[in-house]
């Protein structure tokens, strides 16, 4: 299996600029799969959806539909990621990982 880098985003505010960053790094040879970590909505453009991350959270997928906080979804969307990255990592031959936000 070839090398991938994980490039995250909440894929809701931040698709084109992901996708910059990904095609970026493509044209250097590495595979990129894109990570959706929105809370709200969703892109087609991903590789790996936000309900898939969404399910490692230590309480289930609730928090999506339960928080009206968005700055509270995202930090229960940070937890997730917590435990589901190392599986990827253990999962897969993972190059590395990025992450843009703000």
């Amino acid at each position: 299996m070839p090398q991938t880098v994980y490039a995250l985003a909440t894929m809701d505010t931040k698709a084109d600029e992901l996708c910059f960053v990904a095609d970026t790094i493509r044209r250097t040879g590495l595979e990129v799969t894109l990570v959706d970590l929105s809370t709200r909505g969703s892109s087609e453009q991903t590789n790996i959806t936000a309900q898939s991350v969404a399910v490692s959270h230590p309480d289930g997928t609730d928090f999506l539909q339960q928080q009206t906080d968005r700055g509270q979804a995202v930090t229960e969307m940070a937890a997730a990621l917590r435990n589901w990255l190392p599986d990827e990592v253990n999962a897969k031959q993972v190059a590395g990982v990025i992450a843009i936000g703000g």
